[in-house]
């Protein structure tokens, strides 16, 4: 006589398993594309609250670029041109009653001058990222940047005069 198998489904542990990994997949996918969505819409809406601050009667010209910079409190920073001058307005996020910092820079593109003076003093260094900030009253650029060696460095200049300010290396011990 033959067996005939039964119709319904089988449930093993690899099946359970392989169904269980499928799940969690998916969870963490939508999670991250949930997550990333809401810090987007976050982002926007702090720099349409940067811009509705920054009314008509600060910035006499248009907007080059909006960037976050988190220092003593976290700014939004607000860099604008005006005839040979670069003008830097720094916005609190966090004490929506603090006044707009500004400083006006007396040279156009500060930030590539002592970028590019940096690169040269530096060998074997590449570059992270570059942020402007503010250190006290005092507005400063950050950049982050690695060298050969694998070392994470932080140098601080004074965005007013191009003058080092401090920095921070972080070695790799690993090796």
């Amino acid at each position: 006589m033959k067996q005939q198998s039964s119709q319904s489904i089988e449930l093993n542990l690899v099946k359970i398993v392989g169904l269980c990994l499928v799940l969690i997949v998916l969870f963490f996918l939508s999670y991250s594309t949930y997550l990333y969505s809401v810090v987007r819409d976050n982002r926007d809406i702090g720099i349409n609250d940067t811009r509705s601050r920054l009314s008509e009667d600060i910035i006499e010209t248009d907007i080059e670029a909006i960037t976050r910079f988190h220092g003593d409190s976290y700014y939004h920073v607000v860099y604008t041109k005006q005839q040979e001058d670069s003008v830097y307005y720094f916005v609190d996020q966090i004490d929506e009653e603090a006044p707009v910092i500004s400083h006006r820079i007396e040279r156009a593109q500060p930030v590539e001058q002592i970028v590019s003076s940096f690169k040269s003093s530096r060998e074997n260094v590449s570059i992270r990222h570059v942020n402007v900030g503010l250190r006290g009253s005092t507005p400063i650029v950050e950049i982050i940047s690695k060298d050969t060696r694998g070392a994470l460095r932080y140098d601080y200049y004074n965005l007013a005069d191009g003058t080092y300010e401090s920095g921070l290396t972080l070695k790799n011990n690993l090796e």
